[in-house]
């Protein structure tokens, strides 16, 4: 079963994607009608540098969110549109190609702290994204330990050894 989290994630862009403010909404629109940074900037009172970054931040959220309701109209579930970008990127360079699939992400055998070595930023919580996104076709990330391990005393006597 999928977490609240993985479900809110994934069914429906999350408010803070959606939510533009009237200011930068009309930035985006006075710049896609043509008219240049320096002209908005100036009627705002900020630099023309701040304009080119609101109009790119807006979009990538309209992009977002466009991502997510196409992954979850697609009957194949799951679809790697539901990851963050820069995670489907670095996965896809982990995978060696760019429609991974879960098969391919376990594949690659990596426990969790081989994971957050090899893509920079992958904090627990996109790790549980992850792990849940694996889930969805049946499969898991998490290993168990090695038998040697869990048979290893590290030093202490075994306390059935002593009885």
């Amino acid at each position: 079963m999928l977490s609240p989290q993985y479900a809110a994630t994934s069914r429906m862009p999350s408010p803070e994607l959606l939510l533009m403010s009237a200011r930068n909404l009309t930035i985006l629109e006075r710049r896609r009608s043509g008219e240049s940074l320096a002209a908005i900037a100036r009627s705002y009172g900020i630099s023309s540098v701040r304009v080119r970054q609101i109009v790119k931040r807006e979009e990538d959220r309209l992009q977002r969110a466009a991502e997510l309701e196409e992954g979850m109209a697609s009957p194949q579930q799951p679809n790697i549109l539901l990851l963050p970008p820069w995670l489907r990127r670095d996965l896809a360079k982990e995978c060696g190609k760019p429609d991974f699939t879960p098969q391919d992400v376990v594949a690659l055998d990596y426990t969790p702290a081989l994971f957050r070595q090899r893509i920079p930023g992958l904090s627990g919580k996109n790790w549980t994204l992850l792990d849940e996104w694996v889930s969805v076709a049946g499969l898991s990330l998490v290993r168990p330990l090695p038998s040697a391990w869990r048979r290893h005393t590290f030093g202490m006597p075994d306390v059935d050894d002593e009885r």
